[in-house]
């Protein structure tokens, strides 16, 4: 769904579209660990990340910016409590020199 945009007292405003799922506060001392080795072998932790959001389809994470990580970049992700799971990177902000947040959508 796109944006979209609307007319405020004379000012243009673009309204992002509805999420299609509810994001939810992670656990205290929740964390997530992405291993980069594939989904076939042994899962070992390769980076650790901060959980800003969850959700059913995914979560945004924030890691430090030194690993190279890009949008469609391939890995397996555990999320806390849940057990490992395929997952794709679907966007990234940088959000000053050491650190990245980046949105992480499952994989079925």
């Amino acid at each position: 769904m796109a944006a979209k945009k609307i007319k405020e007292k004379d000012q243009e405003k673009v309204v992002p579209p509805p999420r299609r799922a509810l994001r939810y506060s992670p656990d205290i001392g929740d964390y997530a660990v992405l291993c980069f080795s594939g989904p076939d072998s042994q899962f070992k932790i390769d980076l650790v990340g901060i959980i800003l959001n969850e959700s059913s389809s995914g979560c945004a994470i924030c890691v430090p910016a030194n690993r190279r990580l890009k949008e469609g970049d391939e890995f397996v992700v555990q999320v806390g409590k849940m057990n490992p799971r395929p997952a794709t990177v679907v966007w990234r902000k940088e959000l000053d020199k050491d650190v990245v947040k980046l949105g992480i959508k499952y994989e079925k």
